[in-house]
């Protein structure tokens, strides 16, 4: 009778073996495959943060050639020289489309700062590299409300943007880990400098 129980044991002894190798394997898959969601989702967050500051570039040049922001992201593309490279989507969401952020009455300082900045540029820089009817507008300018016509355009204009998506990631920017709150903006921050704006009417 004792011998009838061996097999069994057996089988239940492999029955145990089998499922700590499972578990095990599991778990080391699990562990491998970790890094490479973590060096993903890093790689998004760069991604984003480079589409994000371009296009906020291309609304800034627009904003310096036009007197005004767009209407539409299709406007900074439309154009000849193009603004951006490319129209970028958003690649946290699927849909890849923006939240997009237009100008405020609040936003006078920033716009103010921005005429400065652009202003400043044109008296140092000539030649080729700048759009000489923009340097003569300008030139024209006599003061600082008429390089505020912006804020007299009845039609909503782009600023910058926004991702739609409210997920929480790894890096920290603009003292959020939210995508969502990441703002790429046109309009500096009041007394902050201007992003790149040596760059700012040269063709991306």
């Amino acid at each position: 009778m004792r011998g009838m129980f061996r097999p069994t044991r057996r089988k239940g002894h492999m029955l145990l073996v089998a499922v700590i190798a499972v578990t095990t394997l599991s778990l080391a898959l699990s562990m491998a495959v970790q890094p490479l969601r973590t060096a993903r989702q890093r790689m998004l967050e760069q991604e984003l943060m480079y589409r994000g500051k371009h296009i906020a570039d291309g609304i800034r040049r627009f904003y310096i050639k036009y007197g005004r922001f767009p209407s539409d992201l299709d406007e900074l593309n439309d154009q000849e020289p193009r603004f951006l490279r490319k129209l970028y989507t958003d690649p946290m969401t699927e849909d890849g489309e923006w939240t997009l952020v237009y100008l405020d009455p609040t936003d006078l300082r920033g716009v103010r700062q921005l005429n400065r900045a652009s202003r400043r540029l044109l008296e140092t820089v000539g030649g080729d590299e700048v759009n000489q009817d923009l340097v003569q507008e300008e030139r024209n300018s006599e003061n600082e409300p008429e390089r505020q016509s912006a804020f007299q355009i009845n039609s909503r204009q782009i600023t910058g943007i926004r991702s739609k998506s409210d997920e929480e990631g790894l890096t920290e920017f603009q003292e959020s880990r939210i995508y969502a709150d990441w703002l790429f903006s046109a309009i500096p921050e009041p007394e902050s400098g201007v992003p790149g704006i040596n760059k700012l009417i040269e063709t991306p």
